[in-house]
């Protein structure tokens, strides 16, 4: 991943400002943070996550509770591959 001042890694079309150690990932949208430290965010098609980084390993406990509720996010990916493409 790109680093960017600040101790950030960032992918895909992220804006930071006054933004420290933190892990911002961006796949379909732009991605705009404000004055934050230590955290992660995700963004894709499907979701968008934001956690501090000292919580990252409850990520799994978390898609655990999204799947006893039935998400339809975690069930059902936005984009399905076949032999032939995508849709």
């Amino acid at each position: 991943m790109d680093k960017t001042t600040g101790k950030n890694a960032v992918r895909g079309n992220v804006y930071l400002d006054d933004v420290k150690n933190c892990c911002v990932v961006a796949e379909t949208r732009l991605v705009a943070a404000l004055g934050l430290d230590n955290h992660i965010i995700v963004e894709t098609a499907d979701a968008v996550l934001v956690a501090s980084r000292d919580k990252a390993h409850q990520v799994k406990d978390l898609i655990s509770k999204l799947k006893t509720e039935h998400k339809k996010e975690v069930e059902t990916p936005t984009k399905v591959h076949r032999p032939w493409g995508l849709f």
